[in-house]
């Protein structure tokens, strides 16, 4: 009876052993190699990954340095650090259930070439044209998320065929309580200034199982000259000078459960909004 309860003793120390140096080393060593393989055989472009932690102890995952490039290495997206931390019980859930992911500095570089093209445009055309396999399963993956933070965001705009650029930073978006479980609500806030002035912020509930929710929307102080560029093949009229604000309150569309079709077109009630002019006062909206 001794010898048994060594043999298995000296069993699950091996297992734990094993377990560790898998978790704490191999994962890790697996995920930079694999990245840039997935970044180059799939997206048709340059990933790198400079710092990968993981404890399988918390099953908490680390990376920092995370880079999108596209082929001719000009910069698409990037992120500092980001940490996933997901929960023992989704082995027996049977849901992926994590107590957070957070996303710190990440950035977007978003450009509109000469000729119309949109370089996410084009990403996303690459993910199409990969070959699936068809999926006689049209349900949602069962998927909680406890918090999601994205911080210190900044998004970098480009369109050469408008001659327009302009810079958003910081973004900032928290979402609490996700789930794709039915019948279940979420509460999220955004926001994010511009360098040429104006902010926005959005926060509000949803859903996504049915898809629904309400919220409400504020621009503040937007340039309206800034988004003159865009105007031009609708009128002839310059914006010299002003700016834009507004209160919105938004309402996504029911959908069933069964359709995933929205019952409506999605609402939006402007409460308030006004604008003003160099030269002129404030103009609020009626009430």
């Amino acid at each position: 009876m001794n010898i048994r309860w060594k043999r298995w003793a000296a069993g699950a120390a091996g297992l734990l052993a094993a377990y560790t140096v898998a978790g704490f080393w191999l994962m890790p060593l697996v995920i930079k190699n694999q990245v840039p393989k997935f970044g180059h055989t799939e997206l048709a472009r340059q990933v790198t990954i400079s710092e990968v932690r993981f404890n399988p102890y918390t099953l908490r995952l680390e990376a920092a340095d995370l880079r999108l490039a596209e082929a001719d290495g000009a910069p698409l997206f990037a992120i500092g650090k980001l940490a996933v931390e997901l929960h023992w019980r989704s082995l027996v859930r049977r849901a992926w259930s994590f107590a957070e992911i957070r996303i710190t500095a990440p950035s977007a570089n978003l450009a509109i070439a000469a000729d119309g093209k949109f370089n996410l445009a084009e990403l996303l055309a690459t993910l199409e044209r990969r070959p699936r396999e068809a999926s006689a399963d049209a349900s949602l993956p069962r998927l909680i998320i406890e918090r999601f933070t994205l911080e210190q965001g900044t998004l970098e705009l480009r369109d050469l065929r408008n001659s327009y650029a302009n810079s958003f930073s910081p973004i900032d978006f928290a979402l609490t309580n996700f789930s794709t479980l039915p019948d279940q609500y979420d509460t999220y806030t955004f926001s994010a200034d511009s360098a040429r002035g104006g902010k926005l912020r959005w926060k509000g509930e949803a859903s996504v199982n049915p898809i629904r929710g309400s919220g409400e929307l504020t621009l503040e102080n937007a340039p309206l000259r800034e988004l003159a560029v865009y105007l031009k093949s609708y009128t002839r009229a310059t914006l010299a000078a002003g700016q834009l604000a507004a209160t919105c309150l938004t309402v996504l569309p029911i959908a069933t459960a069964s359709s995933k079709r929205a019952s409506r077109a999605p609402a939006w009630r402007c409460a308030t909004w006004r604008w003003r002019t160099r030269a002129a006062p404030v103009i609020p909206s009626p009430r």
